[in-house]
């Protein structure tokens, strides 16, 4: 693999890991802090499922680049 092949490779991986993080940046944020009055539950499933979205959208990616690449 060349210098050229390389670099053409991060660039990949960078764009795909731009586009995850857009993605998440753009999901409900969920707050860690205890307060004393009782909170209704939270649905965290929409956010799981981008998670595993994500996740899947990325393996076929890196997979596709290494394929490219390799």
């Amino acid at each position: 693999m060349d210098n050229n092949e390389v670099y053409a490779l991060f660039e990949d991986i960078k764009n795909g890991l731009k586009g995850i993080n857009d993605r998440l940046e753009n999901t409900p944020k969920v707050s860690n802090s205890q307060s004393r009055e009782q909170t209704p539950a939270m649905d965290l499933a929409p956010i799981k499922d981008l998670f595993d979205s994500s996740a899947k959208e990325h393996q076929q990616q890196t997979k596709a680049m290494l394929t490219k690449f390799g």
